[in-house]
């Protein structure tokens, strides 16, 4: 494998190897949301809360490569700015993996206390997770250029940041379904569906934060 540029060729082939796995594992996480949510959509909430414990797993495998990672770091001679795009990198990717773990949670939550997301809801829902695997996809992609074509890598950050503004609309008409739906009765379903909705949203959010390091880490190397 070739060294990414902005780390100057040092030896760090254990660290790249990891820090790939890692955002490919956050990726992971995020197409396993998508699966989830299809399922809630086909009703098969048996099959939805298997997929969360897949997200689970998925989460608790990041947050190990993440320290492996960390670890890692402490055993190499590596330039005090180059390890802190670094370590900027992988734990803003982290916090990707997590969101996706917090919106699998709350949704299995609400099905499993007898609420029924309703269509227009899930189906605006939908949209937004198939707009954040694009999103995840596309900042997958540019950490993978970065080694080989920063110009590329920037390019796909902004794809991130567009998909991300997109995503946002929808989350705004998604809550005004919800809140148009709970103005008369307040209930606490109503509470964790907002909840829900903020936490899908905060997934591209965190690509986004991710694509501006590796927007960084290019325009430096």
């Amino acid at each position: 494998m070739t060294e990414w540029g902005w780390l100057g060729g040092r030896r760090l082939q254990d660290i790249i190897t990891k820090s790939l796995e890692h955002i490919k594992t956050v990726h992971s996480a995020v197409l396993k949301l998508n699966e989830l949510i299809n399922s809630l959509i086909n009703d098969d909430v048996d099959h939805a809360t298997k997929i969360y414990s897949e997200i689970v797993t998925a989460e608790r495998n990041a947050d190990s490569i993440k320290r492996e990672i960390l670890y890692s770091l402490k055993g190499v001679f590596i330039h005090p700015l180059d390890r802190e795009d670094l370590l900027r990198l992988i734990l803003t990717a982290d916090d990707i993996a997590a969101y996706v773990k917090a919106t699998g949670r709350r949704l299995i939550s609400l099905y499993s206390t007898g609420y029924k997301i309703p269509r227009e809801v899930l189906e605006l829902m939908n949209d937004i997770i198939n707009k954040t695997v694009l999103a995840s996809k596309s900042l997958l992609d540019s950490v993978l250029a970065l080694g080989t074509d920063p110009s590329k890598s920037i390019e796909l950050t902004h794809s991130v940041e567009n998909y991300e503004e997109e995503i946002d609309e929808i989350r705004m008409k998604a809550l005004e379904k919800i809140y148009m739906q709970c103005k008369e009765n307040l209930t606490m379903e109503c509470i964790l569906l907002k909840d829900v909705i903020e936490d899908l949203e905060a997934i591209s959010d965190k690509c986004e934060d991710t694509s501006d390091v590796v927007r960084l880490i290019a325009i430096s190397s």
